[in-house]
């Protein structure tokens, strides 16, 4: 298992690297990005899960699947076992979670494939200019869909998510919420939010100095990508910007995009004081 989820011989840095001979030194006191934690969660919560066997097999079949690992290879065994785990942590997150959204979230890790998604998704693109779009599949890339990521899902659905992740306590808590930021917290203590950025107008009008906010993006040069942006507004509103392409010298990276969603939002309320 790599840091994004791919087997080894898709490239990455294997998992079991990061366990056994921890950071390198070339990475001491530097910030590195990487998904290995969210990807190391996504197999441990079905495998710590007392209950996980039910959403799969039954204990005997189960025990009796785990011994093919013995007759494959490092490579099999390990597709194996994060692919049982993988369709785990799904079923956990669509059954505990999902299916009880109004409406009901419904992401897909195989965009491809998927009849609906494969004709209605927003591409990513290289540049405005690009007429072929680039889509991928976690099922088709790792064998599996995992709670690290990989999810593909409309901007209807994303925005209905952030409102339960705000509004509701389905996917966390209000106290977990008010401990994933706080003005005095240190950066590396903060979840979610990896960025925040001060604001005179917003604290004179709203009495919030600091806008968090989080941004991520998916591809890289000559395979297209796409850009999302989430920013905390006042009274627990959030915004969420898109964008589809990602390497065009004329796209807009995450910073662009948070000045966007900064400066509508302000363009929006200013008539109120």
């Amino acid at each position: 298992m790599t840091t994004n989820g791919t087997p080894p011989n898709k490239g990455g840095r294997p998992f079991l690297e990061f366990m056994e001979k921890g950071f390198l030194t070339s990475q001491y006191d530097v910030r590195e990005y990487t998904n290995i934690n969210f990807t190391a969660v996504g197999f441990l919560i079905p495998l710590l899960e007392r209950n996980f066997v039910k959403y799969d097999l039954d204990q005997k079949t189960w025990n009796a699947s785990t011994q093919k690992t013995y007759n494959m290879t490092q490579a099999e065994a390990d597709l194996f076992i994060r692919t049982e785990l993988g369709k785990g942590m799904d079923k956990l997150m669509r059954e505990r979670i999902w299916n009880k959204m109004k409406p009901t979230f419904n992401p897909s890790c195989d965009p491809t494939n998927d009849p609906v998604m494969k004709n209605t998704a927003a591409y990513a693109y290289n540049s405005v200019s690009d007429t072929t779009g680039v889509i991928t599949s976690h099922q088709e890339n790792s064998g599996y869909c995992g709670g690290e990521g990989g999810y593909y899902m409309t901007a209807r659905d994303f925005a209905n998510y952030a409102a339960h992740f705000s509004q509701s306590d389905l996917i966390v808590s209000k106290t977990v919420r008010d401990k994933m930021y706080s003005e005095t917290m240190n950066v590396d203590d903060r979840l979610v939010w990896a960025n925040e950025t001060p604001d005179d107008w917003m604290k004179e009008n709203f009495k919030m100095p600091i806008i968090v906010w989080s941004n991520g993006g998916t591809g890289t040069t000559g395979t297209g990508g796409a850009r999302t942006v989430m920013m905390r507004l006042p009274q627990n509103y959030y915004l969420i910007i898109f964008s589809n392409t990602r390497n065009d010298p004329n796209g807009q990276d995450g910073g662009q995009l948070f000045n966007f969603g900064r400066t509508a939002f302000k363009e929006a309320m200013k008539h109120n004081f």
